[in-house]
């Protein structure tokens, strides 16, 4: 009994200090993140505002601190409320709102990203147009609305999943929990019932296996679009900004080439090393923050780990450490760097 004792005693200690460095993690998010997407943002409207010709790097920059400050100020401070009460005290609309906002905000950051790498693609291949200015401006605003609309649309589940519940009838205790989690807790209790027939108890059984699998389901569709599908899209965008910028220069480089070669290859020489260092640490960053994660989150799917109590302290603090992304977008993008070099 008393090395039972101690456990218990220990799993609550574990649990206490772990939910109390998450909190302080958000806070530091928050705390530092909030301020320098901010100034980032008002830099970028600045800049965006005093240059004639709308420039598509400023365009993405600014989308892209929206979509960070989406996560920091309404992600970022859900989550802190919920750990420090562990109660849901803002009703069923405000649920559902939260719940729709708190996943928009990462579909955004990553489908903007996406954008990005996209258009890096697009800038590479028409590096010699002179009207390629002109056509990347409104191509940055194409695929910025289709990634905002993709974000918007894949959300809108989360309204109708997300719902108050309270579990006990004795208690004052409410959640905002998925229908998923509402509906097996409602079930497993029907089957505490010993006068249930075996056809009845077979029946639950099914519809619990079924709920079960419609929650696995959505769970993988989350995270092929929120994290997946854009990594892959933007490793290999980089990749192919790279194989063009090579095979530019090799043409630029060869004796039958018209074009002014010492310019040109300088010009070229200079756009890839541009391109291989904002390549490498923006997938570096992406890859650093999201993935952790999500690898996780497929691995405890299929069943690949067997302690759960570690798999949900570990997921939390990696789902925290996403948060940590939009401190670093901001540096990594150069909107803090002179204004008049966009």
């Amino acid at each position: 009994m008393n090395d039972t004792k101690c456990t218990d005693e220990d799993e609550h200690f574990m649990l206490g200090t772990a939910d109390s460095i998450e909190v302080l993690i958000y806070f530091l998010c928050f705390a530092v993140g909030g301020p320098l997407n901010v100034i980032a943002l008002r830099r970028s409207l600045r800049a965006f505002r005093k240059h004639r010709a709308k420039s598509p790097i400023l365009l993405l920059r600014i989308n892209l601190n929206l979509a960070d400050l989406c996560t920091l100020f309404v992600y970022v401070p859900k989550q802190i409320i919920w750990m420090l009460t562990y109660q849901w005290y803002g009703g069923e609309v405000l649920c559902r709102v939260c719940s729709f906002f708190s996943t928009f905000s990462f579909y955004a950051n990553s489908f903007v990203i996406t954008c990005i790498a996209i258009d890096r693609v697009c800038g590479a291949y028409n590096i010699s147009s002179l009207n390629a200015h002109r056509r990347a401006y409104l191509r940055c605003r194409r695929l910025l609305v289709v990634g905002w609309a993709a974000a918007f649309t894949l959300s809108l589940p989360q309204a109708a999943i997300f719902r108050v519940f309270k579990p006990y009838s004795e208690k004052d205790f409410r959640q905002c929990t998925p229908l998923w989690t509402t509906f097996l807790y409602e079930k497993i209790e029907e089957l505490k019932d010993v006068n249930l027939t075996e056809l009845e108890r077979t029946e639950i059984q099914r519809s619990i296996s079924d709920m079960q699998q419609l929650e696995k389901l959505y769970n993988i569709n989350h995270l092929l679009f929120v994290f997946w599908i854009p990594c892959i899209i933007i490793v290999i965008s980089y990749l192919t900004v790279l194989f063009i910028l090579q095979g530019r220069l090799k043409e630029a480089l060869s004796p039958r080439s018209t074009n002014p070669g010492a310019i040109v290859v300088s010009t070229i020489h200079k756009a890839k090393q541009h391109a291989k260092r904002q390549a490498t640490w923006i997938i570096l960053a992406y890859l650093t923050f999201w993935s952790p994660y999500n690898v996780l989150a497929v691995l405890n799917m299929t069943r690949t780990l067997s302690d759960h109590h570690v798999f949900a302290i570990t997921l939390s603090f990696l789902n925290a450490a996403i948060c940590a992304n939009p401190i670093a977008n901001p540096l990594i993008y150069g909107v803090l760097k002179d204004d008049s070099k966009p």
